[in-house]
């Protein structure tokens, strides 16, 4: 939680820039409790999910050409165990400002779960999140299970180019019978 700016992603990594003023660009992100002040043709004065909760903070990116990961982190886990990942997910493109002209690309998110020399454990996509006059937060999942992996890697890329808002991405264990 907190309010203004940050490039904190605490402790993942990212192939972005962080944004440092003006429009947020193609292959930048920013971290921030409100959409307020970004990219004209976003929603205003958007805010995170959590209904009430004014100062929680959101990852704003802006996806390039090339794809790229906009977060990766190490996460150390317990091996042969269920787990869940989710995040929630919305695009940032108003389009009541018909900025795009009819023509927006929806939202594609690409959740990978790697092994630390990058073998794939589990992967997914969002399928399109549509574009809309208002933000429309959706949770989205990745179960899988680690193995024999202590340490995992949670990958997450844009496919194809778009402008993302999320909250902050979470982590669950779920012991399966």
């Amino acid at each position: 939680t907190g309010t203004g700016l940050s490039c904190n992603l605490n402790g993942a990594s990212t192939t972005y820039t962080c944004y440092t003023g003006g429009q947020i660009e193609d292959g930048e992100y920013a971290i921030s409790n409100t959409s307020a002040g970004f990219n004209t043709g976003w929603h205003a004065t958007m805010e995170d999910h959590t209904e009430g909760d004014t100062n929680g903070r959101m990852l704003f990116v802006n996806a390039d050409i090339p794809v790229g990961e906009f977060y990766r982190r190490t996460i150390s886990l317990n091996v042969n165990t269920d787990y869940s990942f989710s995040a929630w997910i919305t695009t940032v493109y108003d389009t009541d400002s018909f900025i795009c002209q009819g023509n927006s690309v929806p939202s594609n998110v690409r959740f990978r779960i790697e092994d630390m020399m990058g073998n794939i454990i589990e992967e997914t996509v969002t399928g399109d999140i549509a574009n809309g006059p208002d933000p429309d937060w959706q949770e989205f999942f990745i179960s899988f299970n680690t193995g024999a992996n202590n340490d995992i890697q949670l990958v997450l890329s844009t496919t194809p180019l778009v402008d993302v808002g999320m909250t902050s991405p979470s982590m669950t264990s779920r012991y399966l019978t």
